[in-house]
């Protein structure tokens, strides 16, 4: 399934399974770790493996997202994407050299949910955060 994918190693190769194997499996998990594909240039299937995984497991593509570039910003796209309860997420094409930060996000990866406030309203909401979370970019970096 993996054979025309060019890992740098065999502990890429390896991630790439966990990848798959944790699409199954992650329902069950109250938390798990979020997936990076990260390459040196544009073009190297970087979203098209993580979308290979999704057809076989959830058969849809990812559920795509873009990045936000504050907490703020973050905060507001978590709770919409959290309310509308996908699967999975998909940050795709994080900017180049990027690196995976901030609270909010950090937040939805290590917590069983997401406390935040739905845009419009002054309610506070709690969200379950049992998604696969990936991320795509050109030499992006976890923090």
């Amino acid at each position: 399934m993996f054979a025309e994918f060019s890992f740098e190693s065999n502990v890429d190769l390896a991630v790439a399974i966990a990848m798959l194997v944790t699409c199954v499996v992650r329902p069950l998990l109250k938390i798990c770790p979020a997936f990076l594909v990260s390459a040196k240039t544009q073009s190297e299937g970087k979203t098209t493996l993580i979308n290979m995984c999704f057809q076989l497991i959830y058969g849809r593509s990812a559920a795509a997202a873009a990045w936000a570039k504050d907490d703020v910003e973050m905060a507001k796209r978590l709770v919409s994407i959290l309310k509308a309860g996908p699967s999975d997420v998909l940050f795709d094409n994080l900017p180049e050299g990027g690196k995976i930060t901030g609270d909010e996000i950090n937040k939805v990866i290590t917590s069983e949910t997401y406390q935040g406030r739905i845009l419009g309203e002054s309610k506070e909401v709690n969200f379950p955060t049992n998604m696969m979370i990936c991320f795509t970019g050109n030499n992006v970096t976890p923090s």
